[in-house]
């Protein structure tokens, strides 16, 4: 099962804008076994409980609607199971129609190579020039990370299926692969958790500056009034009431 929050958007609610993790393990060796599963994902799990704790502190409503999202079954995208938890909520989200704006994905965000050397990669593929490149802005002004953007083509995590489908989308990973990746020994203490929350910023940042951009001009065109040294544009109005002009 996927869990869901939602909350709706003040302005845009027809548009949605998704942050999330995975909550299944697994360990190399044996599928079956038990896997502690900190880094690989409950960093990223802990990201999307600790960004709805601060926007519910805060009293946060944005713009547009903000899913938070806990994904399962992800691992299964290594034994190729047919149907893992971003991938149904795809499916769903495209049979209702739902207008996704962008999903980032935080897995595994809890490893860095040292004490201070706080890297991290903004993971993307080809069609999200503008979430790159908000990811770096905030990145470089608001964290103390230092951000590589690492293009991934087809290759990533519950991205894949948002991707897939034309959604914008990113994957923030830590720059350093942690050693403990898919082993009994991924644990709290083999984790940097200052450096998780840092990451958490990031992906803070990322999904609430997306989501209260002013959305896009609506049925623009431009009227020529026959006078021959003029054109007059026009369009919808847009919703949002903090806009000072155009």
């Amino acid at each position: 099962y996927n869990v869901i929050a939602t909350i709706p958007g003040l302005y845009n609610p027809e548009f949605t804008y998704i942050v999330g993790g995975h909550y299944d393990c697994v360990t190399y060796d044996d599928p079956m076994n038990f896997a502690p599963v900190v880094d690989d994902d409950a960093s990223g799990v802990a990201a999307t409980i600790d960004i709805a704790r601060v926007i519910n502190k805060i009293g946060i409503i944005p713009g547009a609607t903000i899913k938070l999202i806990s994904f399962a079954a992800e691992e299964g995208m290594i034994y190729h199971t047919d149907e893992y938890g971003s991938l149904h909520y795809v499916k769903n989200a495209i049979n209702n129609n739902e207008n996704i704006k962008c999903f980032i994905t935080n897995d595994m965000i809890a490893n860095s190579s040292t004490s201070s050397d706080w890297k991290i990669d903004i993971n993307n593929h080809d069609n999200e020039h503008w979430l790159t490149k908000l990811a770096i802005e905030i990145c470089i002004n608001y964290t103390s990370l230092t951000p590589y953007n690492n293009y991934q083509g087809n290759a990533g995590a519950d991205d894949i299926p948002f991707w897939e489908a034309g959604i914008s989308t990113l994957w923030i990973m830590e720059h350093t692969l942690s050693p403990n990746y898919h082993s009994n020994t991924d644990l709290v203490e083999n984790c940097n958790i200052d450096y998780c929350a840092e990451v958490i910023k990031l992906s803070a940042g990322i999904l609430m500056k997306a989501a209260n951009a002013p959305s896009n001009i609506e049925n623009y065109f431009i009227v020529n009034p026959g006078n021959g040294h003029s054109l007059i544009p026009a369009w919808k109005a847009n919703k949002e009431s903090d806009l000072a002009g155009y």
